[in-house]
């Protein structure tokens, strides 16, 4: 028998609970990353429109105690009353729902280990802290991050239940479908998706055949809804949040308008971008996340593995309705984005699995002097592309060419698994130091350039000026900055509305320039040179986009490497008219 003093071993269970308390420290660390990435300076860009509509909505409606109007995200509206409520709904904690839904998302892959592998799972929450189209959506309050972590954490519940057989699994799935469906209907893509797999399922099964995955599936679904418990979380978070605590009740209506958006948007004149929009985006910001998802697709393809096909088929379709079809604008890019994600994490796990074996000293040597050079090449490049000096040209021409014939030689004289892990390994680093540059910058640069794909007639950062002017006019003739009359044109809703919300003595009108009363106005320029009679006008811009033109390479390497501004871009003004006599 052991003695008192003999070491005590732990349990099977014990290890476990352990071994998993350590395998999350990462995806924490992860995760506080991806928080600081997303809060910092989260109000530094004004709101794009789709974000002011519900901002806008809250705000109204909680000043006169109204209902809201218009069209809003339920689920943003809930939140943007207590925001309005607490931190007087500044640009900032409008988004800090988007914000901590973005960080939140990369915890979701620590629950797809099993499925995604270890070395993938990792992965995958490392390209979603790091990925711009991510870290662009978590700093934008239009309810498409909230979106994603619907799919995502329904799915994760789904799959968890179907494992565990757990009624409260299937709770939580349902809901996050209630909280998908509130915030944007993007949702509807995977539903939509599965109903027709199950569709053609059903029409081509064979009587007498054996039970099938897909048939058990179903019937575990089936036994798990006859459950009230299943179902009534979802109900009840759906009744509270659409309605914001019962104080609008049309929120219920607005979750099922919500979802029209998705049928609206698919006329390929909807969008009014070109065909190849989403695919440039794609290709422009995700391109790490693309390279890994094509490997990952790949690999299951030859396996014959149905996850991998379910997963392709549903990439594939969220790119025809992007192409082909009108889910064109950015905001459609997560719905393409999280197949892609689950792909390229089992391509990484496939990636470690098949060539990080026999790893030694030659090949870390190796993997060094290649990103050496390929720095070279790219610091030369770099440095072409400011001075125009051919010289640099030259110099990372020669330092590619002789990356290029190191590879071969290393291909002839190593092992061929050497050779493709030293060229996966220089790939990934260089896609991953371009991917990080691509976030910083519209996170903290360019987040308002409409140079940038992702934005489509981004607003101006001069509205900021705008409402600063507007107030400090009115401290100077009305002795406070928020005293003065003021009448705007209605259309120019939500931004003006927003930017404006704290004058008090505001009112929108369809024409402000017809017999004006107001010591202010705000009406956009006229191309006829339309005046108020006594009034003095200040120009600001409004909106800003981006004219199709042409580039030289030199001026788009710049942009891409650096973000400097290139070409030439267009603006939406407006004129702030003030009264001489007032």
């Amino acid at each position: 028998m052991p003695n008192e003093h003999s070491p005590t071993r732990t349990t099977a269970p014990e290890d476990a609970q352990t071994a998993n308390l350590c395998g999350v420290i990462p995806y924490l660390i992860i995760a506080l990353v991806a928080l600081a990435i997303r809060l910092a300076k989260l109000s530094l860009w004004p709101l794009l429109p789709s974000e002011a509509e519900t901002a806008l909505a809250a705000w109204r409606a909680l000043a006169s105690r109204a209902g809201a109007s218009g069209d809003y995200v339920p689920l943003l509206y809930a939140f943007d009353l207590i925001a309005a409520g607490l931190f007087r709904a500044g640009d900032g904690a409008i988004r800090l729902l988007s914000a901590l839904a973005g960080a939140g998302m990369v915890l979701v892959p620590w629950f797809l280990r099993d499925r995604l592998g270890s070395k993938g799972s990792l992965a995958a929450s490392l390209m979603l802290a790091l990925s711009p189209t991510m870290v662009h959506a978590s700093r934008t309050a239009d309810g498409a991050i909230l979106t994603a972590l619907s799919v995502a954490a329904c799915l994760t519940s789904l799959d968890r239940y179907l494992r565990e057989r757990r009624i409260v699994s299937l709770s939580w799935a349902g809901v996050w479908l209630v909280l998908g469906l509130m915030s944007g209907p993007a949702l509807l893509t995977p539903v939509i998706l599965a109903l027709l797999a199950l569709l053609w399922w059903r029409l081509g099964r064979k009587e007498g055949k054996e039970p099938s995955p897909i048939r058990e599936t179903l019937q575990t679904m089936a036994e798990g809804l006859r459950e009230r418990s299943a179902y009534l979380p979802g109900l009840l978070v759906l009744c509270v949040v659409a309605t914001a605590a019962l104080s609008n009740l049309g929120g219920l209506g607005a979750t099922v308008e919500l979802q029209w958006r998705w049928f609206a948007d698919l006329a390929p004149k909807a969008s009014g971008l070109p065909w190849y929009h989403l695919l440039r985006n794609l290709g422009l910001y995700e391109y790490l996340t693309v390279a890994l998802a094509l490997v990952g697709l790949l690999a299951g393809l030859v396996r014959k593995e149905r996850p991998q096909a379910a997963l392709g088929v549903w990439l594939v379709v969220c790119l025809v309705l992007g192409s082909l079809l009108g889910h064109r604008d950015p905001y459609w890019m997560l719905d393409a984005l999280l197949p892609a994600l689950a792909l390229a994490a089992l391509g990484v796990q496939w990636l470690w699995d098949e060539l990080v074996v026999d790893l030694d000293w030659r090949d870390a040597g190796a993997c060094w002097l290649a990103i050496c050079l390929g720095w070279f090449a790219l610091f030369s490049l770099a440095a072409w592309t400011h001075s125009g000096q051919e010289r640099f040209l030259t110099q990372s021409r020669i330092g590619l060419g002789v990356l290029i014939l190191g590879w071969a030689g290393y291909w002839y004289w190593a092992r061929r698994l050497a050779a493709l892990r030293l060229m996966a390994a220089l790939l990934l680093v260089l896609m991953t130091v371009g991917t990080v540059r691509a976030s910083t910058a519209m996170a903290y640069q360019t987040g308002r350039d409409p140079r940038e794909p992702l934005l489509v007639e981004p607003t101006s950062t001069e509205v900021a000026d705008l409402a600063a002017f507007v107030s400090a006019y009115s401290s100077r003739k009305a002795g406070d900055p928020h005293e003065l009359t003021l009448a705007y044109e209605q259309d120019l809703d939500p931004l003006i509305g927003w930017y404006l919300r704290d004058m008090d003595r505001i009112e929108p009108v369809g024409n402000a320039l017809i017999r004006p009363t107001r010591a202010a106005l705000v009406a956009r320029e006229r191309a006829d040179e339309t005046y108020p009679a006594g009034y003095a006008g200040q120009r600001f811009r409004l909106s800003e986009r981006w004219p199709e033109q042409q580039l030289s390479t030199r001026e788009r390497l710049r942009w891409f490497m650096f973000r400097d501004a290139v070409g030439w871009i267009e603006s939406d003004t407006v004129r702030v008219w003030v009264r001489l006599d007032y």
